[in-house]
């Protein structure tokens, strides 16, 4: 009979972090991508407008697939796609190629991000995946933090191209470890079942409160990055008046946030249970956006006004995140590739949606900033107290 081989952890970290590092690495180069190719930034943005686009909708394919074909022929077909696509895009002769590029790129990447999670608790409990995926977690958080310095001094010194052939190269070292090193682990997959039930799977998973309290908290904790992310740089740099170089070296505190948040779910969730490092997080998170209200009512210039207050968001977020995650998947073990497709569709679609909408009521004051991380904050914590609170019913029944 088969059983289970626990994946080293650096497969499932490399697997997971290719994606946010593609999606980040050629940003400091749009403006040349765009001078080469004689087109408007505009066209260039496409290249990751779409390619958010192809991960959110990539996870939902993977995810069903997977529980129907098994985790690991899934992840090598991705990563293989991921490979190809990244080194053909780097020998593109127009902006068009790139754009159609990057949105394989990401189907292909796609397969790591969501298939990880499944694999995690295909392995272990739900606390135990919990805390693993604390560590996983803070890849990513790396991942896209360190990816535009990486990609600017590529840009600078060798040229946009070579950071697609640099991910590409990844990508086959994704694909040889998943090779490798990776057995597979959904050993209770119905070879019977047609694949249009499979994808009959996501209205089951919308028909349990718990899941959809679960994975509203991971959606809304993601999204309340996106929130900054879209507000901070205009009221910051446009507003406030501070460089970019200090906008940039302030940031690292807010990465710095969410990764000690995920390193509080690896090392105390097993021991002192999940929900109560959520309610520590959600906690720090109340005292974040409490602080960030009182500096806007007092109209503070200080950037240690926002982004030390955006800290312990951040850490509340890289301390519910993995959590929600675990515990939404351990609501259909029997389903969790899609179950962690349809996290990860919801994640990418709540960034795009605030992203979008906020950026269309941007001022030049402090309040959209706050209203929105704020905003985020307390509807994931809102989600989980939910979910928290329909399995405590359900286990009193």
């Amino acid at each position: 009979m088969s059983t289970r081989r626990i994946p080293p952890l650096y497969v499932l970290v490399l697997a997971t972090m290719t994606g946010p590092l593609a999606l980040n690495i050629i940003v400091p180069s749009m403006p040349g991508m765009a001078r080469e190719f004689d087109v408007d930034f505009e066209t260039i943005q496409f290249t990751l407008t779409f390619y958010l686009i192809g991960v959110a909708f990539g996870q939902l394919i993977y995810g069903p697939l997977s529980d129907r074909f098994g985790r690991r022929p899934l992840i090598l077909i991705g990563a293989a796609l991921f490979t190809a696509a990244s080194l053909v895009t780097a020998f593109a002769d127009s902006a068009n190629w790139v754009i159609v590029g990057r949105i394989v790129q990401a189907l292909g990447a796609c397969s790591g991000m969501v298939l990880t999670r499944a694999i995690v608790r295909d392995i272990y409990s739900r606390e135990r995946s919990a805390s693993m995926l604390g560590y996983i977690m803070m890849a990513m958080a790396v991942a896209p933090a360190t990816a535009p310095a990486i990609g600017g001094y590529i840009d600078a010194w060798v040229g946009w191209r070579a950071s697609f052939v640099l991910v590409g190269g990844l990508g086959l070292v994704v694909f040889v470890a998943c090779l490798t090193q990776l057995s597979e682990t959904n050993l209770k997959r119905n070879e019977t079942l047609d694949l249009l039930g499979q994808f009959r799977s996501f209205g089951k998973l919308l028909r349990s409160p718990a899941y959809v309290g679960y994975t509203g908290c991971a959606a809304f904790t993601v999204g309340a990055f996106f929130a900054f992310l879209s507000t901070g740089p205009y009221y910051i740099i446009e507003v406030l008046g501070a460089g970019s170089e200090q906008y940039g070296i302030w940031f690292i505190i807010i990465s710095v946030g969410y990764i000690a948040g995920n390193l509080v779910v690896g090392r105390f969730s097993v021991r002192y249970g999940g929900d109560r490092v959520v309610f520590l997080g959600s906690a720090a998170s109340v005292v974040g956006g409490l602080a960030l209200i009182y500096g806007a009512v007092v109209e503070t210039t200080s950037l240690a006004a926002i982004f030390l207050p955006m800290c312990l968001v951040t850490f509340g977020n890289g301390s519910s995140q993995p959590i929600a995650i675990a515990a939404a998947i351990s609501e259909a073990p029997h389903m969790a590739g899609a179950a962690s497709g349809l996290i990860g569709f919801s994640q990418m679609v709540v960034s795009l949606l605030v992203t979008v909408t906020i950026g269309q009521l941007l001022t030049d004051s402090a309040w959209p900033l706050v209203i929105s991380v704020s905003g985020a904050g307390l509807l994931s914590f809102g989600c989980y107290f939910w979910a928290y609170s329909v399995n405590r019913r359900n286990r009193g029944t």
